[in-house]
């Protein structure tokens, strides 16, 4: 499957806003999947590195039905998100590639 950038930015950023208000509820990834029906480690993915990426539509749904925000309040992003996630990317490249030196 062909790289899609934008795409990837999308996930991640809406897998950052769920744990934004997750954290703002002040629920822990374990209260919130255990609500949701879903596991822990499902959770921590889609809140992850790789953000969202696969994430169903009906799992969306559960998760913001359960953090009682509409939907859109979790797909929707301004453009400081998508900047804090392209920091994030080359933050995470150029560690990569100095830790890759060390060794």
């Amino acid at each position: 499957m062909e790289s899609m950038p934008e795409y990837e930015e999308f996930c991640i950023c809406l897998g950052r806003k769920i744990a934004w208000v997750r954290r703002c509820q002040g629920l822990s990834q374990k209260e919130l999947s255990k609500r949701c029906g879903i596991s822990p480690s499902y959770l921590a993915k889609i809140e992850g590195a790789k953000g969202s990426l696969g994430t169903s539509v009906q799992v969306l749904y559960l998760i913001a039905k359960t953090l009682q925000v509409d939907v859109a309040t979790l797909v929707c992003h301004d453009e400081i998100d998508h900047q804090r996630v392209r920091m994030y990317k080359i933050k995470q490249r150029v560690m990569g590639y100095e830790s890759n030196q060390l060794h």
